[in-house]
């Protein structure tokens, strides 16, 4: 578990999945890839076709596994296809960054504050 932050982001919070769909998450003991729900402009349309397609063409380490069924037999993504990338390119649009957490000496305001 140690060095998930670096290699998949900073952890999602309960915040993040208030959305228009409201459907319920489930949440496992560990992570093996990035926290789909800042996705939004990460990457292109055509990052994600690649993606699902064959996911080590963009990931070379990667450990997901292929979806060609989201494809026609000429490569092309069909309707599943393209309604699996535009609600994966979809999740996050909500969410306001949030500048990372930084430790250091406390400000004296917030020291003088606190007691």
């Amino acid at each position: 578990m140690s060095n998930e932050e670096p290699r998949f982001g900073q952890v999602s919070n309960a915040q993040e999945y208030q959305n228009e769909m409201f459907l319920p998450h489930l949440f496992g003991t560990r992570r093996v890839g990035p926290d789909l729900i800042r996705e939004a402009g990460k990457h292109s349309l055509d990052w994600h076709v690649a993606h699902l397609w064959d996911p080590t063409i963009v990931v070379p380490t990667s450990v997901m596994p292929r979806y060609p069924w989201l494809y026609s037999p000429a490569g092309v993504p069909n309707e599943k296809g393209m309604a699996l990338i535009t609600y994966v390119t979809w999740l996050g649009s909500w969410v306001k960054p949030q500048p990372p957490m930084t430790f250091g000496p406390v400000p004296a305001t917030a020291a003088t504050a606190a007691t």
